[in-house]
């Protein structure tokens, strides 16, 4: 009903501004917007799911239906350090339809991009015609906001945010905001006290709750009023007023509810991020370093936006020393940017506002607030940049109103010739880039290869690509990867850890024990660490050395899955069948989908003689588990047992 209400808004609001005569076009333009956009996405639909979609989709069971209990959790959980119900719901309903195939996740993320681009050109069509449809038609500012669009949509650094599943959060947070802005704007500027679907304080009502679902489904949206205010105090320029403190305060007065909503969601973001310990201390990340870093991502956010080769999907934060020389230069062109748009802001106001909104959206993700290993990531500028989308309608419209000045000369044509052949270029180039990037993300090997390429000492993209060919059984390559990265970090625990892993799978449990020794001299408190050491002690036969290393890890996280139940398996083969069995119940009852807690649990039933619990569990696992699995086989050969006396 919303989404029905949104689009009346949107095409009554139009129908007022004059382009009821030209619906058609609209239509057209529209469809043209939705399919180009799809069919250069739609390459990604068959990709694998890579980095954290394993945790926020591939084993994450709280999105396996609309259950109470997953709504709940939805609404409570702050996974990963991000608080998005709304994103987690979406998630719901895709594996209401496609379970848990990749195919249909991605599907929703390029289907909300291509929404988001119509609803985008929709935003800039009613400002250029509320401002510019008394000196040109609509059907030249149609084509002025298909330009700016196309460039929003088919721009490179989008395809981080559209064909990542994890990233659904972006296209689904920008689907809402751009809808509340669209709201927002027929409150604010529609000659129009009352309309069929809605009165102008209806729109405002309307922008706000869109506002609050696009916070719901993730937090980046949280200086959006003050992008109002800013957006207000520009299109005023059309209309010069003095500005003073009345005329701030005026603008400011009627976003009031937005910037509480805003202040409630930062709280909620700063407890999300420090919840999951992703957030980085004052220590070790100093006020300068952060204020070199967001000039840093400032300017370069814009260089890639210009010129978007070599992006990659993890620009590494690492040991990264501010105060050299790249760093003082682009602190130096950012404070030139703002100085000299200062300077000529009476005579040419709009870039400085123009700066302003970019920097005001960007700002959260700049650094200053630290959280995780990146210091800069391409989907950050999902709705960041869309002020300078804009600001390349207007430009081309501005260049076709000049053209129309012309009409009596020959040139003209050729004017409009010039002008679609650069448009198509460009549009072809930007294609070609983003095709180009959409392909590392086929898989994690692919992707993780592409930014040890572009960064030969980012130590993390090779401990990714060793995780992935560690899942993929390919043991010796992925012990040759963790090696490499211990080259770049010798002290890096995780690569440590991880190396004894596989080592652990080609049975080099001795290299695997020197390994996990030395990552948990560096992080004594390593709980992977711990629990693997005990695996390899339990493999050596060493069972009260593995026992005491898996108690450690329920000690350190008593919610631990594997720690609980190889604890349980340590007392059963010292035949404490009692603790076994409040052991392997306790991993049924934080995932009921642990059968082999289960089986275990059967096992130490027996142990004790309890031939009627024990037939219970080996009969649970024959009802719950594929026929063609080992634990099937030896659950129904334990049964024949019990049965047989």
């Amino acid at each position: 009903m919303c989404q029905e209400n949104m689009m009346l808004s949107g095409t009554s609001l139009l129908n007022k501004m004059g382009i009821s005569n030209n619906k058609l076009l609209f239509y057209i333009v529209s469809a043209f917007i939705f399919c180009i956009t799809f069919f250069v996405y739609s390459g990604s639909l068959g990709f694998d799911y890579v980095s954290d979609d394993r945790i926020n989709v591939l084993t994450n069971f709280y999105i396996r239906g609309f259950t109470l209990d997953n709504i709940l959790w939805a609404f409570s959980s702050a996974l990963g350090g991000h608080y998005q119900p709304f994103t987690w719901l979406s998630y719901m309903f895709d594996y209401s339809v496609w379970g848990l195939n990749s195919y249909g996740y991605r599907l929703g993320n390029i289907v909300l991009h291509c929404i988001n681009a119509i609803l985008f050109m929709c935003l800039v069509c009613l400002i250029l015609i509320r401002f510019y449809s008394h000196i040109i038609s609509v059907k030249k500012i149609m084509f002025a906001s298909l330009i700016g669009t196309l460039f929003f949509s088919l721009h490179p650094l989008r395809v981080e945010s559209v064909v990542w599943v994890t990233e659904r959060r972006d296209v689904l947070s920008t689907f809402f905001l751009l809808i509340s802005f669209i709201f927002y704007f027929h409150y604010k500027y529609s000659t129009v006290k009352k309309t069929i679907f809605t009165t102008r304080n209806n729109a405002y009502y309307f922008s706000f709750f869109f506002f609050l679902f696009s916070l719901l489904s993730k937090a980046w949206a949280i200086t959006f009023p003050i992008v109002l205010v800013l957006v207000d105090l520009a299109l005023d320029l059309k209309y010069p007023k003095k500005l003073t403190t009345r005329t701030v305060f005026n603008e400011v007065k009627d976003k009031i509810p937005f910037l509480i909503c805003s202040v409630i969601f930062v709280s909620i973001g700063i407890f999300s991020a420090g919840s999951s310990g992703a957030m980085i201390s004052w220590e070790k990340l100093t006020v300068l370093d952060r204020l070199l870093q967001a000039t840093y991502g400032f300017n370069t956010y814009l260089l890639h936006t210009l010129y978007p080769v070599d992006l990659s999907p993890l620009y590494l934060l690492g040991d990264t020393n501010f105060l050299s020389t790249k760093y003082l230069v682009h602190f130096i062109v950012f404070l030139s940017i703002f100085i000299t748009s200062f300077s000529f802001s009476k005579k040419f106001p709009w870039p400085l506002y123009l700066f302003l909104i970019y920097f005001v959206i960007i700002s959260p993700v700049l650094g200053f607030a630290q959280s995780g290993p990146q210091m800069m990531a391409d989907r950050y500028t999902y709705i960041a940049l869309m002020p300078f989308s804009f600001a390349l309608s207007w430009l081309v419209l501005n260049v076709l109103i000049k053209c129309d000045g012309q009409e009596r000369k020959k040139n003209t044509l050729y004017l409009y010739g010039a002008m679609s052949i650069i448009a198509l270029f460009i549009m072809s180039a930007l294609i070609n880039f983003t095709l180009k990037q959409i392909k590392i993300w086929e898989n994690e090997e692919a992707l993780w290869s592409h930014a040890y390429q572009l960064d030969k000492t980012n130590y993390m993209a090779i401990n990714n690509r060793a995780d992935y060919k560690s899942r993929e059984r390919k043991y010796i390559e992925s012990i040759q990867d963790y090696t490499l990265s211990l080259s770049l970090n010798s002290s890096d625990s995780y690569a440590l850890n991880g190396r004894a892993a596989s080592r652990i799978y080609i049975g080099d449990l001795d290299g695997a024990l020197d390994d996990l020794n030395t990552a948990l001299d560096i992080l004594p408190t390593y709980v992977d660490a711990i629990l693997n050491r005990g695996v390899v002690y339990n493999n050596q036969g060493e069972i009260e050395l593995a026992k005491n290393d898996f108690e450690k890890v329920v000690e350190l996280e008593p919610g631990n899955q594997k720690g609980n139940l190889y604890l349980g398996i340590a007392c059963f083969l010292q035949g404490e069948f009692n603790k076994a069995i409040e052991l392997f119940t306790k991993v049924y009852y934080l995932n009921s989908e642990y059968i082999d807690a289960i089986y275990y649990r059967g096992l130490s039933h027996a142990g004790l003689n309890n031939i009627h619990e024990a037939k219970n569990d080996f009969e649970y696992i024959l009802n719950k588990s594929n026929q063609e699995l080992t634990i099937y086989k030896n659950a129904e050969n334990q049964l024949r047992l019990l049965d047989n006396g």
